[in-house]
């Protein structure tokens, strides 16, 4: 995590715009609309017939062309709302245009990778994909470090945003690895306008409107604080709870990974009616998923108790970093709940998700009235309620299945 490392190469000023990005960034996911989840249970769910399918072929080609599409829409927008909303600060002499435009152009060849890397996954190449990924976080990061030492600014992450398009575009394109998805895209004859989008209301969209709602939530939740907190309370704050949030939700990433890197695994023994092992394996993983977590969040909370009075520009106070530990808990189960019910085709979390993000959109709107120490208490008791009400969507689940 190079994270850390922005409070000490970049200013306060420069390290809430640094956040900022990231936030905005994330964004980008509101565009995808939940194609990326539908598509991995889709193909994890069609394991066997991923080579040789015409059908799934079909399904590849309709979902390259909807994110040709989707990838430009992003740089579009991005590049008109990020000047819009970075215009309206003044009173900084931060140079982030340039790196602004840079990042948009890599975020959206990021974006348009992300299909191809999911049918690989989906495939059987879960493994060689998340060995790339390593390869690719671990030197995309050196590079940010190196970057940062020397001075680069706000060009570091641009940069590092390119680095990351580059890598994955070099893998999906050469690596031998990715070979079967360079056959998969190969189709005798490619569906007309008409048939794509056939494929697309008929195998697609039934699954995806569902986990996109979540992930438009989910965006409002996780992706919109930094920013609010920018045009609200100015760079300096931002910066500071944005180098907080940004550690927080990589752990929320790697602790959730356990149940996310073993979609394809829990998706075949549905698919192969072997319904109790993939349960007993949800269990396992969500166990590990938690212990991860907490310790990471431990130590988090630790270093912040031990030097907030000494470092108060890059840690915030204690009982800050608990209220945030507990939300990443709230988040982390919720998370492993929600794609539990994904491998069944299921997307039970919508009401939740709404409410959630409603709560958030009100409590976001009043940042400047409240102290940042009330503004996290009161995200943690939205999450410690949605969390309450997902588990008892998930016991009916549970005891409706067991009766099947």
């Amino acid at each position: 995590m190079s994270a850390p490392a922005t409070a000490i190469f970049l200013s306060d000023m420069e390290r809430g715009y640094y956040f900022t990005f990231v936030s905005i960034v994330g964004v980008y996911s509101i565009l995808d609309l939940g194609l990326g989840q539908t598509l991995l249970v889709i193909f994890s769910r069609e394991q066997s017939k991923l080579i040789n399918s015409n059908a799934v072929r079909k399904i590849l080609f309709v979902t390259r062309i909807y994110y040709k599409y989707l990838s430009l829409i992003f740089v579009i927008l991005s590049l008109i709302i990020g000047s819009l909303f970075f215009n309206n600060t003044s009173g900084t002499n931060v140079n982030w245009s340039g790196p602004w435009i840079l990042t948009s152009i890599s975020t959206g060849i990021l974006l348009l990778n992300s299909a191809k890397l999911i049918f690989l996954e989906a495939s059987g190449k879960l493994a060689s994909v998340a060995l790339m990924r390593t390869k690719q976080t671990i030197l995309a990061n050196i590079t940010l470090l190196l970057l940062l030492y020397f001075g680069f600014g706000l060009w570091s992450f641009s940069i590092y945003q390119f680095f990351l398009a580059i890598f994955s575009s070099y893998f999906i394109y050469f690596d031998k690895v990715s070979i079967i998805y360079r056959k998969g895209r190969k189709i005798n004859k490619k569906p007309k306008f008409i048939d794509s989008f056939q494929i697309w209301k008929y195998q697609i969209f039934p699954l995806q409107w569902k986990i996109s709602i979540n992930y438009l939530c989910g965006i409002i939740i996780f992706q919109l604080i930094t920013p609010f907190i920018f045009s609200s309370l100015g760079p300096v704050k931002a910066g500071l709870v944005g180098l907080n949030l940004n550690i927080t939700n990589a752990i929320i990433v790697i602790s959730s990974s356990f149940i996310s890197a073993s979609i394809p695994k829990l998706g075949g023994y549905i698919e192969n009616n072997q319904e109790i092992i993939a349960y007993k394996s949800f269990k396992q993983l969500t166990k590990q998923s938690l212990f991860f977590g907490v310790l990471l969040l431990s130590v988090g909370f630790f270093l912040s108790f031990n030097f907030h009075s000494k470092y108060p520009n890059i840690f915030l106070e204690p009982n800050i970093t608990f209220f945030i530990a507990l939300t990443a808990i709230c988040h982390i189960l919720i998370f492993n709940i929600a794609s539990y019910f994904r491998i069944y085709k299921k997307e039970l979390l919508i009401p939740h998700s709404i409410f959630s993000a409603i709560c958030h959109i009100i409590l976001y709107s009043q940042v400047s009235n409240i102290s940042i120490r009330d503004l996290f208490l009161n995200i943690f008791a939205i999450n410690f309620v949605t969390l309450i009400l997902t588990l008892r969507t998930y016991r009916i689940f549970r005891s409706e299945r067991l009766k099947v």
